[in-house]
């Protein structure tokens, strides 16, 4: 993990946004002021994605760089999931 700000991890909070770009390697989630970029390996069903890898994640705070964790190997539907259902704890157990 690279930290680009100080992060207090006891603060940290799942947000809602929405799907700027969704695409096999790369997908963007942003609510105006914080985006996340995930990039990996992703396949989708009707409404998921269904199979695959998450390799890396980037972070940006009012456009500016946040946080990069790279060389991650985590199932992108677990995490996905995770995501889904704002459960920040067992994402960040995946990450960290």
């Amino acid at each position: 993990m690279k930290l680009h700000q100080l992060i207090n991890m006891d603060t940290l909070q799942a947000w809602d946004g929405k799907f700027a770009i969704i695409a096999s390697h790369y997908i963007r989630v942003t609510d105006g002021v914080r985006t996340q970029d995930y990039l990996g390996d992703f396949k989708f069903g009707t409404d998921a994605i269904i199979s695959d890898t998450l390799t890396s994640t980037i972070a940006y705070q009012n456009g500016d760089l946040y946080y990069e964790v790279t060389d991650l190997n985590i199932d992108a539907p677990t995490m996905a999931g995770y995501i889904e259902n704002f459960d920040i704890d067992s994402a960040l157990n995946e990450v960290l």
